[in-house]
């Protein structure tokens, strides 16, 4: 697990050294460092990057493809780079399906503007890359882009997407604002200076925005992608800011580096304290931050715990835990169901996690609470019993 977690830290870390390449293309080093911790620290880059999900994975390796699609100058267009940038968009669009229309249209804008002379590298290796998706679909799965369809049928033929919930177009925008507060106004001037610069990166956000839109299901995560680009392009448009007060403080008189070095630490200061302040202060991310926090903590309790033959989630569903990554023990799992809850005196488990003040079953004794979750468990062993499908698909018996 530190090891799974590293490398998917380390790849989101990319987006903030791709960022600081980009400031540092357009500003020099000092322009690098206000957009490179502008986008490391930015709380959504925080919370969602070092995630084990698609949307946040997809989103680094986008934003590592738009960096290696605008080279800072025409000799920069090389075959190599153009290689490059058609693996990895490919990569972007082979992670996270409904990314597809605004790589396309990322991919077009190279092929028009910058790989103009490199378009085979660019093409060839981007065909390379999802042949090589639709073989490993058809090794781990039966046919080639069998979870692209089965992705397609389960949402528009079966309607898995209307199950979670549905939320009108303007969800996405109202939410942010919700999120971001007062911060919001400040952004959007940010991203609109940051956009004369990266205007390619900012087009891709405002599609992918426009396309996750027109799904009725919607999820923050799902637009990380975008919110990813714009915090990039947002510091972007910060270091430009310090670039002009640097200027306009060289005119009078100041020194060439304490023109520069004064307006960038005040600029990483409030970059600072905004993101504290959103942290602590902001009911939306405080709320996210501490979600599921008693559960996972009893979660990980359980794995310490020596003679466990059998787990039970007493009144609430297994999702609600940190499942097997987190109970650690190569032993059946039970939870309760729609008809109701678990029966606590089942010999098919000695160790239950349940709610505090909930009734546990005869012969159990309390280990530890972890705010609202509490682990408790008995003597004797377990009568294994067969555990309930996590995942059957909607409606699939019907079909």
């Amino acid at each position: 697990m530190p090891i799974i977690g590293s490398v998917l830290a380390a790849l989101g870390a990319a987006s903030a050294l791709c960022a600081f390449l980009w400031g540092r293309r357009f500003f020099g080093t000092a322009g690098g460092v206000v957009a490179g911790i502008f986008t490391a620290v930015w709380i959504d880059a925080v919370y969602f990057g070092p995630r084990a999900l698609s949307d946040p994975i997809a989103a680094h390796v986008l934003v590592i493809g738009l960096y290696a699609s605008t080279p800072g100058h025409s000799k920069a267009a090389t075959w190599r780079r153009a290689a490059v940038a058609g693996a990895v968009l490919t990569l972007a669009a082979s992670l996270q399906v409904q990314l597809l229309p605004a790589i396309a249209v990322a991919g077009l804008w190279a092929m028009f503007t910058t790989f103009r002379n490199q378009r085979l590298a660019f093409l060839g290796i981007g065909f390379a890359i999802g042949l090589l998706y639709s073989a490993v679909d058809a090794f781990t799965w039966s046919y080639p882009f069998e979870s692209l369809w089965r992705n397609i049928a389960a949402n528009l033929y079966y309607g898995a997407q209307t199950i979670y919930g549905v939320f009108p177009w303007y969800w996405y925008l109202s939410t942010v604002l919700e999120y971001w507060t007062g911060l919001a106004g400040v952004m959007s001037v940010l991203c609109i200076i940051g956009a004369l610069r990266l205007s390619q990166p900012f087009g891709v956000a405002v599609l992918i925005t426009t396309t996750y839109s027109l799904f009725g299901h919607k999820e923050l995560r799902f637009i990380y992608p975008a919110v990813l680009l714009a915090v990039i392009i947002s510091g972007i448009g910060l270091a430009q800011l310090v670039s002009w007060i640097g200027e306009v403080l060289r005119d009078r008189g100041w020194t060439g580096r304490s023109a520069i070095v004064l307006p960038t630490a005040i600029a990483l200061a409030a970059v600072a304290l905004s993101q504290l302040a959103l942290a602590n202060g902001s009911e939306p991310y405080r709320m996210l931050w501490t979600r599921g926090r008693d559960m996972i903590l009893a979660s990980r309790y359980v794995a310490r715990l020596g003679g466990v033959c059998g787990i039970g989630v007493l009144d609430q569903t297994w999702f609600v835990t940190g499942g097997y990554a987190s109970f650690h023990h190569a032993v059946p799992l039970y939870w309760a169901s729609q008809d109701g809850p678990l029966d606590p005196d089942s010999v098919a488990f000695n160790t239950v996690v349940y709610d505090r003040g909930k009734p546990v079953g005869a012969g159990y004794v309390e280990q530890a609470c972890f705010g609202a979750s509490c682990v408790a468990q008995r003597r004797g062993t377990c009568s294994a019993e067969p555990m309930a499908n996590m995942s059957d698909p909607p409606r699939a018996l019907d079909f």
